[in-house]
């Protein structure tokens, strides 16, 4: 489902807003993501659940919670830089996140609890990226949440 301007409107703060218009509000491929970062001089690695292991010393992962055999779901951010994870559907990490997140002492990670994506939403790379692009720019977590809801 891809957003018009009216629901764009009624749930999102317009730094988000001009955001979305500017890279879309539908539904993102780890290409799509790839584009959109450099874009942004992000630094980030966009990769399926099951290939995180494979990218235990980076900072910032987008994370799609299907494996790479699948066409993908949901992207989440993970990120040992700013020790947070976040899930735009406000869902604690899955277990081999957490795993991840355990086996590398990040004892301290911050996530959130909050869902800020609308359900038949298309938008949590968006987000992902949008979340991490604040972060760069210093802006503290639980401020950009709730900047989103």
């Amino acid at each position: 489902m891809t957003l018009n301007a009216a629901q764009l409107n009624k749930f999102l703060n317009k730094s988000l807003k001009e955001f979305l218009w500017k890279y879309g509000s539908d539904t993102t491929t780890n290409f799509d993501l790839k584009k959109i970062a450099k874009d942004l001089g992000i630094k980030c690695h966009i990769i399926m659940c099951d290939e995180i292991n494979n990218y235990l010393d980076k900072e910032n992962l987008i994370i799609n919670l299907q494996t790479i055999k699948e066409k993908g779901s949901h992207w989440v951010l993970c990120s040992k830089k700013f020790k947070i994870y976040f899930d735009s559907y406000g869902v604690v990490p899955i277990k081999n996140i957490d795993t991840y997140l355990q086996n590398h002492n990040v004892e301290k990670f911050v996530y959130n609890t909050i869902q800020v994506q609308e359900n038949n939403t298309k938008i949590c790379g968006q987000l992902c990226l949008y979340v991490l692009y604040k972060l760069e720019e210093r802006g503290k977590f639980e401020d950009i949440v709730l900047s989103l809801c």
